[in-house]
């Protein structure tokens, strides 16, 4: 796998993948815009590593034949401070947001696109519903 922090994305927008990229090298990273027949390869492999690499390799989830892969970034080789620049520096710049974002670790690896973005969708569903609770609970105090 590479040293250098770089970053795994998904999108359809133009603009935004150029923002992103353009980012990217502003800050010393690199950027690879992933495409839809992506999607059932395994996260790890479109990071650089070899299959021997991989941890825990499974049978893959197959993809609904109609799906449409929603937006995601993946930080690979990413350290906690470059991240949070990262992370700071997109805000800042003031692309759109991408809500789905993992960071590559040796559990995720071997998922694959279609697998690590349904995790991801479930988490962003569990803690927005949370976020509406914890707003309902104080506004009935």
């Amino acid at each position: 796998m590479q040293d250098l922090a770089f970053i795994l994305c998904y999108t359809e927008e133009d603009r935004k993948w150029e923002q992103i990229e353009a980012l990217c090298s502003r800050l010393g990273c690199g950027a690879r815009r992933l495409c839809a027949a992506d999607i059932e390869r395994r996260v790890g492999v479109l990071a650089g590593m070899k299959a021997g690499e991989l941890q825990g390799v499974q049978e893959k989830r197959k993809a609904p034949a109609v799906y449409h892969q929603a937006e995601i970034l993946v930080f690979v080789a990413f350290s906690e401070e470059k991240l949070d620049l990262f992370l700071r520096a997109y805000r800042q710049t003031g692309i759109a947001p991408i809500p789905l974002k993992a960071v590559l670790t040796p559990h995720n690896c071997s998922w694959s696109v279609y697998e690590l973005t349904q995790e991801l969708m479930r988490e962003h569903i569990a803690m927005m519903e949370r976020r509406n609770t914890d707003e309902s609970d104080r506004g009935s105090r």
